[in-house]
């Protein structure tokens, strides 16, 4: 193997396994073929992680106490060196590109590892401010360049341009400065006109113009900008306009288009593995800033559809309500699914984008004596089948919870449903915190089990 003859190494340790079953030092080599690592003092030296490797599992599972610690211990140190060099990459970031592609990084090769999903929010965190930065200093520096001649609008409309950036900095203050000199402005611009006239005239004029000015005028011309920005597909910008009206015409209507528009451009040429966004459900535990948007996982595309399952688990819900036999098709998790949930998450646009499916593929295939009866559904969970089909191995059929998700649940834990019974009818099948299948299943009225829905939604915009 030291010469990077990988396939005869390959066939020696298949003999040697086929003399010695459980010999761990071969599975080792095994491994190194596939990791294309020469010996195996390298192991620390390689650039992915061990653990998801299946012969890796089958080192632990055979090997002794000294021999296992010394594998993990290989394992620890590949991922300390994934993390140093992303904690290094981390100190000399710049840009908002910089740190994407550290959390990036971080969310593909460490997820589990010390503090890499507080990591991801960091970098993530960081990105945002980046931009706000240099939005911040355009905006600054407009504000620097204004003088007495600037008009009352362009103070408005930098106005809302520092409101924009959500109380960043200093962004505040000039909200009230830019507004102030708005004001100014105005009553310099009403006093060259009707300077002849009587102090309460004028002042009351004033009041007026303002009144009408923030009720009529502003709405107005904002709504107008709205509309121009929507028209032209610009639906990120016409969103940013519409979500600041407090119903005014068919402004609540256009933000959900747009919300609507914005997610479907990003379904142009998707393919399997990605992660996009539709829909949207509480995730962050905030009610305070609305609902998040749904990230969905890719697992195939089929006739310009494409099946997808929630990245994170999104809710707590049992099975079915009450220990008893039960089926799918009468499951309580089955119309909360279809109804609550697909109206909690789904606006009018995004119905007609969502297939129902045919679900037949259910069966438990340990225990096939019971088949349960096929339904039409728009949002489903994954079968036993499905699950081992799209998500093969155990790190992918791992999941993160949301933060709301884990306010729902008695305790915290990482299994999810799946649509198959378990052992009998009244268990349902389940992944566990591993990310292994358990056939058996858990008591359909389990309250502490997790929901990661799954549906079909049809590409065709």
């Amino acid at each position: 193997m030291e010469d990077g003859n990988f396939a005869s190494a390959d066939e020696y340790f298949e003999k040697v396994l086929d003399i010695e079953p459980e010999n761990a030092k071969a599975y080792t080599g095994k491994m190194m073929v596939e990791l294309k690592c020469k010996k195996e003092g390298d192991i620390p030296n390689l650039t992915k992680r061990i653990d998801d490797n299946s012969n890796y599992k089958k080192i632990l599972r055979f090997a002794d106490e000294t021999y296992k610690h010394e594998i993990i211990g290989y394992n620890e140190v590949i991922l300390n060196n994934l993390y140093q060099q992303a904690m290094s990459d981390k100190k000399i970031a710049k840009t908002d590109k910089d740190y994407l592609k550290i959390s990036e990084f971080l969310q593909d090769n460490l997820l589990g590892y010390k503090d890499t999903y507080e990591q991801v929010t960091e970098c993530e965190r960081l990105a945002e401010e980046y931009v706000k930065e240099q939005q911040y200093q355009q905006y600054e520096e407009k504000f620097l360049s204004y003088d007495k001649n600037t008009t009352e609008l362009n103070w408005l409309e930098l106005a809302n341009e520092f409101e924009n950036l959500d109380d960043y900095k200093d962004s505040s203050e000039r909200v009230v400065q830019c507004k102030k000199n708005a004001r100014q402005q105005c009553i310099t611009m009403e006093k060259q006109k009707k300077k002849k006239k009587m102090t309460i005239t004028i002042f009351i004029m004033s009041i007026v113009f303002i009144f009408v000015l923030k009720m009529v005028i502003i709405p107005s011309v904002k709504y107008g900008r709205a509309i121009n920005f929507y028209n032209k597909g610009r639906y990120e910008d016409a969103y940013q306009i519409f979500k600041t009206f407090d119903d005014y015409k068919d402004s609540n209507d256009k933000t959900g288009e747009c919300l609507f528009k914005i997610q479907a451009k990003r379904l142009v040429d998707i393919k399997e593995g990605d992660t996009i966004k539709f829909g949207h459900y509480e995730q962050d535990n905030d009610l305070s800033n609305g609902k998040e948007e749904i990230e969905w996982q890719v697992l195939t595309i089929e006739e310009n559809k494409a099946l997808v399952i929630s990245k994170y688990a999104l809710d707590c819900k049992p099975y079915n309500k009450s220990w008893k036999y039960i089926s799918w098709r009468d499951c309580f998790l089955r119309t909360w699914l279809n109804n609550d949930f697909f109206e909690l998450a789904f606006s009018q646009e995004y119905h007609e984008k969502i297939v129902y499916n045919n679900r037949l593929d259910n069966k438990n295939p340990k225990y096939s004596s019971y088949v349960d009866s096929p339904t039409d559904d728009k949002v489903f969970l994954l079968s036993i089948a499905e699950v081992n089909k799209y998500l093969p191995s155990d790190l992918e059929k791992k999941c993160q919870i949301t933060p709301y998700c884990e306010t729902q649940c008695p305790f915290k834990n990482n299994n999810w449903w799946l649509q198959s019974l378990g052992k009998d009818r009244r268990t349902a099948s389940i992944v566990d915190d591993y990310g292994l299948v358990d056939y058996d299943g858990l008591r359909v009225s389990s309250s502490f089990v997790t929901v990661r829905p799954a549906l079909w939604i049809n590409l065709d915009f």
